[in-house]
């Protein structure tokens, strides 16, 4: 049964149980004609993407005239039940493609309830570089009929044209201009714009924020990131302003920034100075400062933020004190680098002293990051060594789920936070770091562990990770392994991942001496989601036929031929089997009905995969080849090799 013939309380019913997902789902061409509650309710709370000129002109015969193409356009269901009072009476937000974006707009502007558009360039594919997606132009002036928008998106368009002509669109709430052309000059034209809340003018070429003046009643989100200003001194006047990123700037002065009382988010990062910046902040609300690679001449701005809850002070330049953290008993995740661990002899044990007075008073830390700038160059192998640290300081935070850190030079500290710890991610390990990880008594509590090896071709023995019995994530990056078995018995494991991203590893794989056994996936029922990429020494996926829970399955680069043993996974929603010697998947069609995204290699015809209906892949909506078509989209006429 159709849902035009549902009754509307039957159909209220159905949206009680209905998915985001399935609502997503309900928002295509051949179910936008339903006249009922439910079709509005889609349409109001979806985004309406408008298809691409070339996936409908194409059929009109290969028709390259810009009126004949748009008369085809226009003649195609979709548009004709667009254009219906029905359909645009209930429309919200709109992405709109460029290719026919002119014409489109002058439709649209009878859509009484249209808050927001959007644009995309339809002439590149979705995953192509931002660089190459806007070489695009438009006018303003196209645009600004639509008087009653609250939100507009233009950061998928590179040079803006006649941006005067948005002054007339006085109900903005939220403008993006990131990533346009856009200077000083055209600028001055959003000064009109009082009711805005919300302005992205990332890199740009806007060097003067004067303009922002006339904004400071209601602007609450500001990003001038990576642009040209060097004077930030009109920021002074945003006294309502909660969110501000001035990241990647020349930054002479920091002092505007302590007119700022109801700041919220601060990020400052990767600016350039003549010298250490003094901070100065009053802004009692402050919940997340990111300062990385940003030199700071302290940090006792932190005494003014006792709410603060995320700081981030990677690569500050050696900031010679941290005592200041204390007042942070609000915090919860922090980052930091090895420069403010304890060093060896008589000044590591001042520095540990001083870290146990701060890191003691952050009873409710959850995530601590630490990065590693201590590393030794080889000039003849080009390599870096990174050298284990110093981990005293982690028996201070009681509170500790998430800690991500270079090796340690001893695991006794770690050992002591077991009891709170649940997901552990260490970079720069040896096959001996495992076996220390494995031997405090508490293992068995991490629930993720997330290692990744350095650049050595060193071969783990995996039997330590048998102590981690309660693990649900696993992932083990740039690992070589003698045997697997092990994994085996981490039957509670939901996901696995054990990505080949080096070459040179993948190498190693193809040459070793036996065939590596992956039978131990078998025991692993529970599993949803396993990622194989790059795993040339994983061939036959019969191991694969027990698991029923897969939800995400990524097989690229893999040498399995066949598919097969998946015919049983019906909870599969994505899967990737590109650049492998996979030469059809007939045999999945009807049987996986819940799939969504299927990436195919470039030598498998599409054709016979784009039925979405029952007896195909009813859900389907990305069908990718290795071009980066969506077949549904495009209609992909993919030359197949002979």
């Amino acid at each position: 049964m159709t849902l035009e013939l549902l009754d509307d309380d039957v159909l209220r019913l159905v949206l009680a149980w209905l998915t985001f997902r399935d609502r997503q789902s309900l928002s295509t061409v051949g179910r936008t004609a339903a006249r009922s509650q439910l079709r509005q309710l889609v349409l109001s709370q979806s985004v309406l993407r408008l298809p691409p000129l070339q996936s409908i002109a194409r059929v009109a015969n290969g028709l390259h005239n810009s009126d004949a193409a748009w008369q085809a356009y226009c003649a195609h269901p979709f548009l004709r039940r667009l254009v219906s009072s029905e359909t645009v009476a209930a429309t919200r937000r709109v992405l709109v493609p460029l290719s026919v974006a002119q014409r489109l707009l002058a439709l649209l502007q009878f859509a009484p309830l249209l808050e927001s558009v959007r644009f995309y360039n339809d002439a590149v594919p979705a995953t192509a570089k931002n660089a190459v997606k806007q070489v695009t132009v438009m006018d303003v002036g196209f645009v600004s009929v639509l008087t009653g928008l609250r939100a507009l998106d233009l950061s998928t368009i590179k040079h803006v044209h006649c941006l005067d002509a948005i002054a007339v669109m006085t109900n903005l709430r939220t403008l993006d201009l990131s990533q346009t052309a856009i200077d000083g000059a055209d600028a001055e034209a959003l000064s009109h714009l009082q009711r805005l809340e919300v302005l992205d003018l990332k890199r740009t070429r806007v060097a003067n924020l004067s303009f922002l003046t006339p904004l400071a009643e209601n602007l609450r989100w500001l990003d001038v990131s990576g642009t040209r200003v060097g004077d930030f001194s009109p920021l002074t006047r945003l006294r309502n302003l909660a969110y501000l990123n001035m990241s990647r700037n020349f930054v002479e002065d920091a002092a505007p920034l302590r007119f700022l009382p109801a700041l919220q988010t601060l990020k400052l990062c990767d600016t350039v100075s003549r010298g250490p910046l003094e901070l100065v902040l009053n802004a009692p609300g402050l919940v997340a400062c990111h300062l990385h690679d940003t030199m700071l001449s302290d940090v006792n701005f932190l005494l003014a933020t006792p709410h603060l809850q995320y700081l981030d002070v990677r690569r500050t330049h050696d900031v010679p004190n941290l005592a200041p953290l204390a007042a942070l008993a609000q915090l919860e995740t922090l980052l930091i680098d090895d420069s403010v661990l304890a060093l060896d002899g008589v000044d590591g044990e001042l520095r540990r002293q001083a870290n146990a007075q701060w890191a003691g008073r952050l009873q409710r830390l959850k995530h601590l990051r630490i990065d590693q700038l201590s590393a030794e160059i080889d000039d003849d192998e080009h390599l870096a060594y990174a050298y284990p640290i110093d981990g005293s300081i982690l028996p201070h935070f009681v509170s500790l789920e998430v800690l991500e850190s270079p090796s340690l030079t001893d695991f006794q500290p770690l050992h002591s936070i077991y009891d709170s710890l649940r997901e552990l991610q260490l970079h720069n390990w040896t096959a001996e770091d495992l076996h220390q990880l494995a031997l405090a008594p508490g293992a068995a509590n991490l629930h993720s562990l997330k290692l990744a090896l350095p650049s050595s071709p060193e071969v783990v023995d995996l039997y330590p990770l048998e102590a981690f019995e309660g693990l649900e994530t696993l992932e083990l990056i740039d690992v070589l392994f003698e045997d697997l078995a092990p994994l085996g018995s981490l039957q509670q494991l939901r996901k696995l991942n054990l990505v080949l991203k080096s070459r040179s590893k993948r190498q190693l794989a193809r040459k070793y001496r036996r065939e590596q056994d992956f039978s131990f996936l078998e025991a692993l029922t529970q599993l949803e989601v396993l990622n194989l990429d790059g795993r040339v020494d994983f061939k036959d996926a019969s191991p694969l036929a027990r698991l029923r829970a897969l939800k995400k399955l990524c097989l690229q680069g893999t040498k399995v031929s066949e598919l097969s043993a998946l015919v049983n996974a019906s909870e599969l929603v994505s899967l990737n089997v590109a650049s492998t010697p996979v030469k059809q998947a007939a045999e999945l069609l009807g049987r996986l009905p819940l799939l969504e995204s299927l990436w195919i290699p470039e030598k498998v015809r599409c054709e016979e995969l784009q039925d979405t209906s029952d007896r195909g892949f009813p859900r389907l909506r990305f069908l990718w080849h290795r071009d980066d078509f969506n077949c549904l989209w495009t209609r992909h006429r993919h030359v197949h090799a002979p």
